[in-house]
């Protein structure tokens, strides 16, 4: 797996964009890209676009984040999803009608909506 840190759009921002495979093999790699940026950032973006393999650990390091996130009173959000984690997040489950119970606004990275990753899943 490949990840590269940018600056984000949002001044204290950092965007992460994820390519390659991430599955389990790569899951340390991503829980500290995904610690180190919500560390040091306000606002953290993933994208998630170029990724071609995936499996639940990938999503599970991903809803960490985001409950960390909140927990951390930052924000964080999903640019872009790839196919191989819309089937993840499909199949295991993982793609919600409602927000999860974490936030006050009670989102979630995996909420349907209008989001055009999930268009089709």
């Amino acid at each position: 797996m490949k990840v590269e840190k940018l600056a984000g759009d949002i001044e204290g921002g950092v965007t992460l964009r994820l390519s390659g495979d991430s599955g389990l093999s790569c899951a340390g790699e991503l829980r500290a890209a995904l610690a180190d940026a919500l560390a040091t950032a306000r606002v953290l973006a993933v994208e998630a676009g170029a990724v071609t393999d995936a499996d639940v650990s990938t999503v599970q390091l991903l809803c960490a984040a985001h409950k960390t996130a909140v927990k951390l009173g930052k924000g964080i959000e999903l640019l872009g999803v790839s196919e191989a984690v819309g089937r993840v997040v499909r199949d295991a489950g993982f793609l919600r009608r409602e927000g999860c119970m974490q936030g006050i606004e009670r989102n979630c990275l995996w909420l349907g909506g209008g989001r055009e990753w999930a268009n089709g899943l």
